[in-house]
């Protein structure tokens, strides 16, 4: 018999910017009193106070806390993994509105968050991952262009498979985003016959002319 799966319902991008801010944070340490509700002793009375709630195995129940309660927990560290699984299960249009609304909802961009939060291989993925195609094209091949060892492969495979209309978005971006002018990168880190070709990305010429210069 065969079954069937549903798949799982996805969260707005309000709810998922709400958990990357708290993602960011992380909880470290509850205040002593805290504990003594996983000791048994239950929790404070709260009355009809505005409360949060924080779910534990089935033996302990649910603990309820207030704002003044809320406020004595020390947070701290980044939850990475929160943080991946949320932008990795979303699409290019979904994590463009998640920005907007973490932008509008704690006044700081998402981006530069992420990029203060992480380190190493997730920072660079996750980094790419949040931008629209042209802006991650513009980061691949500025990484190609300045990084320790210039990567004329890389910036010739994304410039080369882009059509003109994606080349002058992605000009444009360049630009906006470095404060340098693309060509002026080609002409001063390119060298040989990735120069050629690169360089004649940003004109008008007969493709069949290609195996020549190259050769």
């Amino acid at each position: 018999m065969s079954s069937v799966t549903v798949p799982p319902v996805l969260t707005s991008p309000r709810d998922d910017a709400i958990q990357l801010y708290r993602a960011f944070k992380g909880i470290l340490f509850f205040p002593p009193f805290f504990f003594y509700f996983l000791l048994g002793s239950g929790p404070p009375d709260l009355g009809n106070q505005s409360t949060y709630s924080v779910c534990f195995p089935s033996r302990y129940g649910t603990f309820r806390f207030n704002d003044a309660i809320y406020k004595e927990i020390i947070w701290l560290g980044c939850d990475t993994a929160a943080v991946v699984h949320i932008l990795a299960h979303r699409d290019v249009t979904q994590r463009g509105l998640i920005q907007q609304e973490y932008r509008a909802m704690y006044s700081e961009d998402l981006v530069k968050r992420l990029s203060s939060e992480l380190s190493g291989d997730v920072k660079r993925a996750v980094l790419l991952w949040v931008q629209d195609p042209a802006g991650r094209d513009a980061s691949i091949v500025r990484q190609a262009f300045s990084g320790n060892v210039v990567d004329l492969k890389a910036a010739t495979e994304v410039i080369c498979s882009r059509t003109p209309s994606q080349i002058q978005h992605f000009k444009q971006l360049y630009f906006a985003m470095f404060g340098v002018y693309l060509e002026q990168d080609i002409e001063y880190q390119a060298s040989g016959d990735h120069k050629k070709v690169l360089s004649l990305t940003f004109h008008d010429f007969d493709i069949s002319l290609l195996p020549s210069i190259v050769n």
